[in-house]
């Protein structure tokens, strides 16, 4: 595990934002996400999210179904190459909708894994720099 950048807490966040609830601040102090982002809780959420929007098929042709199948062995897979640091998100796939007769759309369309990914470093991301909307949470 790597050494935390920055351990004196000169650079918490601390009276930045007004108080919340009960007169209480916020106070946080942020350090490495990604340990917390390949959580399997984490994956989870995220695929739960993934799932809700369902989507198309990224250039590996998998679906959301099929992963829905195999769905412990991905989040598995995707909890272990986060933890080791070898994942790597696949390329786009392309193509081209219509918007009105004549114009058409590029679009990219990830595959289902790199959206877990997305949603999962989204949620943890979120709670960093939008607090004020997840104090409720932490009471």
């Amino acid at each position: 595990m790597r050494e935390r950048p920055n351990s004196n807490t000169e650079n918490t966040l601390e009276g930045q934002y007004p108080s919340i609830g009960k007169g209480q601040g916020i106070r946080m102090k942020v350090h490495s996400v990604i340990d917390k982002t390949f959580s399997h809780k984490n994956l989870e959420l995220a695929w739960e999210k993934v799932k809700m929007n369902r989507g198309s098929a990224g250039i590996d042709e998998g679906t959301v179904a099929k992963f829905e199948k195999g769905k412990e062995f991905y989040l598995d897979l995707l909890h272990h190459r986060l933890g080791e640091d070898t994942y790597r998100p696949k390329a786009v796939k392309r193509v081209k909708i219509a918007k009105s007769k004549a114009i058409l759309r590029k679009l990219g369309i990830c595959t289902v894994m790199d959206r877990v990914v997305v949603y999962a470093l989204a949620q943890r991301m979120e709670r960093i720099f939008e607090p004020k909307v997840f104090a409720w949470l932490d009471k």
